[in-house]
């Protein structure tokens, strides 16, 4: 039985190559990009202001609690447009909601994809979705819409907004 010779000049490589798919299913949510994106404001008929902190508290349980999860959980369910409070906006309402983002941030949020995120009536997360270059899906949210008023529903958007004062990074900032 003969041998075969082995050049021990040779490389190893150091490098791992991992050639598995990304794990597009799920998704990372970047807090830092946009960072206004909780804070509350009124502009052209739309206003995030809130009737006290304890509103704040609230929904901000529920958006730790209830929504975060949810979009963690069911995105591809999301993606594919088949979950009830959260889809991607369309023409008219991604329009509106860039105008207010633009006026917010002082930036023109070019042609990307806007989404709604919610799971019951009530407050939804307005964000941009994209897959980084590794493949992975983040979510940038934008604003909180705590009032749903970028999709309005006249049958649950009864509030007196207009008397809302509460803006929460000028109590706690």
């Amino acid at each position: 039985m003969s041998r075969k010779k082995v050049n021990e000049r040779a490389k190893v490589s150091t490098n791992v190559r991992n050639n598995d798919k990304p794990r597009t299913k799920s998704v990372y949510i970047d807090f830092s990009k946009y960072d206004r994106w909780a804070h509350s404001f009124s502009y052209n008929g739309f206003s995030n202001k809130l009737k006290n902190g304890e509103q704040l508290g609230e929904n901000l349980f529920y958006l730790i609690n209830q929504l975060i999860p949810e979009v963690e959980n069911n995105l591809n369910e999301i993606l594919n447009g088949s979950h009830r409070h959260c889809h991607r906006l369309d023409d008219k309402h991604c329009q509106m909601a860039k105008d207010i983002i633009n006026h917010h941030f002082g930036i023109k949020v070019g042609d990307v994809e806007l989404w709604q995120f919610g799971v019951k009536q009530g407050l939804r997360l307005i964000g941009e979705i994209v897959t980084d270059k590794e493949g992975y899906n983040v979510l940038y949210p934008l604003l909180i819409d705590y009032h749903h008023l970028i999709y309005p529903d006249q049958k649950h958007n009864t509030l007196d907004i207009k008397n809302y004062k509460f803006v929460p990074q000028d109590e706690y900032n």
